[in-house]
């Protein structure tokens, strides 16, 4: 039933470029990992209240939320999960899967906060570049499990395809890692207390990036007619982009990361205008 109303929906927005409708999950893969993931959330909970880190519960459940956002990346790319899965509804004919929020609540959040916790800790540039690639290797590694278990796929011609992903994806989900541990590191100051709360937006705005980032590719994979080249060429923009912005806010938080660099150069208090080093 949900199948046909699926098949329906989506065949109106791609044409030819069917979904595998057919694709049936490894037995019992989808309560595993939605257990898992239960138990990882709840042990980090604990960790955050016993620790009394109230930033990190904020940012797990801003990111949690933001999962609702997955039947639109989806849908423009690319990406079917099973309609066999215990689901509490369908959006644009795509599955929403109870482990949507769980997932992005583990990876975005705690990706996120360990970016937030390096940048409060004065991590230089370098430090925070390696971070990033750790970040954009643990994003490839864990969605394999997920991809062998078949509740999902990457169909049609998907650029930088390795064994079913699309590499692109782990540029995009390391950028936003950065963008919202960056703006948690420019307001770590002001969020505390009560005002912590509002911190739960960030993640939920801060989503709207991936499209900024990754609309190269999603209009060049779903446009009639351009060669398949034009693709490999949009998702190479969409990765150039991700690695500028990581690339920048790297070198952003390491200049005034550390509360040292905030203090001025003795050159700086002697001169604060720069007339006398102007003409140097």
């Amino acid at each position: 039933m949900i199948a046909e109303r699926d098949r329906e929906g989506v065949l109106d927005v791609f044409g030819s470029v069917q979904p595998p409708f057919d694709l049936i999950p490894v037995h019992g893969a989808e309560w595993f990992f939605n257990t898992a993931e239960a138990i990882v959330i709840l042990l980090v909970a604990l960790y955050a209240v016993i620790r009394r880190q109230p930033l990190l519960l904020v940012i797990m459940l801003g990111t949690g939320v933001a999962g609702f956002v997955e039947p639109l990346d989806d849908t423009a790319s690319r990406l079917w999960f099973t309609v066999h899965m215990s689901v509490p509804f369908t959006v644009y004919g795509r599955t929403w899967a109870i482990f949507f929020p769980l997932g992005y609540a583990i990876y975005y959040g705690l990706g996120s906060w360990a970016v937030y916790k390096v940048m409060d800790r004065g991590g230089s540039r370098k430090t925070l570049l390696m971070l990033a690639i750790a970040g954009g290797l643990f994003d490839t590694a864990v969605e394999y499990p997920w991809l062998s278990t078949r509740l999902y796929k990457y169909y049609g011609p998907q650029p930088f395809d390795i064994l079913g992903f699309p590499l692109y994806w782990a540029f995009i989900n390391t950028a936003y890692l950065f963008v919202v541990g960056y703006a948690f590191f420019l307001l770590r100051h002001w969020l505390k207390g009560t005002k912590a709360l509002a911190g739960f937006f960030i993640p939920i705005v801060s989503i709207g990036m991936i499209y900024g980032l990754a609309w190269p590719t999603w209009i060049a994979m779903n446009v009639q007619g351009p060669p398949i080249a034009a693709m490999w060429i949009a998702s190479a923009v969409t990765m150039a982009l991700s690695a500028v912005v990581i690339w920048l806010i790297s070198a952003a938080a390491a200049r005034y990361g550390s509360p040292l660099r905030l203090q001025p150069k003795t050159s700086e208090i002697a001169d604060p205008a720069g007339v006398l080093t102007a003409n140097r």
